[in-house]
């Protein structure tokens, strides 16, 4: 930021060493601002959809059903539901890009064009040529984005404003409670699956019915035919996802155990409708979950260390 300060530019494009990753900021109102993982992947998600679209309309080509977008299930649920919108296929995978790489190279042998996978962790996979982050090709494409902007004479932050505008905001609110004690974690985990009606799973946390669940430790999806998940089964660590039901804003969470830290870690995230405030939406979605939190981990109870 000190070195874009001196040669005043506006825009910083980065890479970390080994340069998988890309990070984003932009000067706004003469203050940086950082863009999240997910923000920058929404960004490129929609970019490359509208430009797939115009070299499918150029050359005379309306079938958009051969395209496909992936992100893993803690990113945010706004490229689903872009791509929704856009009459895209999405999938889902589980965390990790040797999970994302895989699907897109499935897709492709099925004769889908893959047009970006992502997660969170400043992770993108630009196509389906290299199937693993690449930090230099997504920062060409943002690029190229960046020249379109700069023609409209729009920011970075224009843009991600008006995919709020048209799709709805999306809030996210991650962190973590440390366990020591794989034991506790066990016993946590036992009683959200055996802790409702017919020493099943949960029906509801804090007033908010679950209308969807899937626990990927043990391959369970409430909303299946069959009762079985689409996403491949980690018996080895503790993995449940959740939807809430919560008037028109939905909410998902997912709790999951850290394969290297003693941690519980929560993934949440609120859709809002087009035109409401940011501000309600971080409101209720950080009310929600930290009660919810308490319902369903009971961090006082077992010790837990809040972060």
């Amino acid at each position: 930021m000190k070195f874009a300060d001196e040669n005043n530019a506006n825009i910083i494009i980065a890479n970390d060493p080994d340069a998988d990753r890309l990070a984003i900021a932009e000067k706004v109102d003469s203050k940086w601002r950082i863009f999240s993982g997910n923000e920058i992947g929404v960004i490129l998600g929609h970019w490359q959809i509208t430009q797939a679209k115009a070299n499918n309309n150029n050359n005379n080509n309306n079938n958009n059903n051969n395209m496909a977008l992936l992100a893993s299930v803690v990113s945010s649920r706004m490229l689903k539901s872009i791509a929704e919108q856009e009459s895209i296929s999405y999938y889902d995978t589980l965390t990790g890009f040797k999970w994302l790489g895989n699907k897109a190279i499935e897709l492709k042998n099925e004769g889908k064009e893959v047009l970006l996978a992502y997660e969170e962790a400043l992770g993108y996979c630009i196509g389906d040529i290299v199937n693993d982050k690449d930090g230099i090709s997504a920062a060409s494409v943002f690029v190229e984005l960046l020249g379109y902007l700069a023609e409209k004479k729009m920011t970075v932050h224009d843009y991600l404003k008006l995919l709020y505008s048209q799709y709805g905001e999306f809030v996210s609110y991650n962190s973590y409670v440390i366990c020591n004690d794989p034991i506790k974690t066990n016993s946590i985990f036992e009683r959200i699956r055996t802790g409702g009606p017919n020493n099943s799973y949960f029906q509801e946390s804090c007033n908010h019915k679950i209308s969807r669940i899937k626990d990927i430790t043990i391959g369970y999806d409430s909303n299946s035919i069959d009762l079985k998940s689409d996403l491949p089964v980690t018996p080895d660590s503790h993995m449940i996802m959740f939807e809430f039901e919560n008037d028109l804003n939905p909410i998902s969470m997912i709790l999951r155990t850290s394969g290297t830290e003693p941690k519980i870690k929560f993934y949440t995230e609120i859709k809002g409708t087009p035109g409401q405030k940011r501000e309600e939406l971080d409101e209720i979605l950080h009310t929600f979950v930290d009660n919810s939190i308490e319902h369903l981990l009971q961090p006082q109870i077992h010790g837990l260390k809040k972060i």
